[in-house]
């Protein structure tokens, strides 16, 4: 349920000509691509560029994609947001700073859910020959390892290889990192 917002860079003639597809995930709380990035792209003037970020929306993911498509030919980039981080819902909210309403409903099961769409989608729509490869940063890190070692959440076949950066590895002691103890106390409430 719900759209999930994603990026595909790669630097072959065609996307039918990739050999090999990276698909990244994002930690938590934070995201991949741009919440506007599909209403930018689509209402840009014809022959216009597109963001001087990729629509990324972070350093890490635009770095990586960079630099994995000038060392790896015929390569795809894949990035998005999970179920519930700006520009991934069923209903947006009117403004872009303000979370959707998936949010506080998020879990990592959701989160291993939306991996698990976007690797099969791409695998039946977009490149069906390709290798695949999970990829992660953070919490992102955590899901692409479990999503990796979980072959009932791709049947399809394909999936290659994973690799991890920062990986966490105690889930429920990880969110002092990312929240301050005010935003602990609130959602203790």
């Amino acid at each position: 349920q719900g759209r999930l917002l994603t990026r595909i860079e790669h630097n072959s003639d065609a996307l039918s000509s990739c050999k090999r597809v990276l698909l990244y995930n994002h930690g938590f709380p934070d995201s991949s691509v741009t919440p506007n990035a599909l209403s930018h792209f689509t209402e840009r003037e014809p022959g216009a560029p597109i963001s001087d970020n990729g629509y990324f929306s972070s350093k890490l993911p635009r770095k990586l994609c960079d630099v994995l498509l000038k060392k790896m030919p015929d390569t795809a980039f894949v990035a998005f947001n999970t179920l519930g981080i700006p520009g991934s819902t069923e209903h947006p909210p009117d403004r872009v700073q303000d979370p959707p309403p998936e949010f506080v409903a998020k879990t990592l099961t959701g989160d291993m859910k939306d991996i698990s769409d976007v690797f099969a989608f791409l695998r039946r729509e977009r490149f069906p020959d390709a290798e695949m490869c999970v990829c992660g940063m953070s919490t992102g890190a955590f899901l692409a390892l479990a999503f990796a070692a979980r072959e009932d959440l791709h049947p399809e076949g394909g999936l290659s290889a994973c690799f991890v950066l920062a990986c966490v590895d105690d889930i429920p002691s990880s969110v002092t990192v990312d929240f301050e103890a005010e935003q602990l106390e609130e959602a203790e409430r």
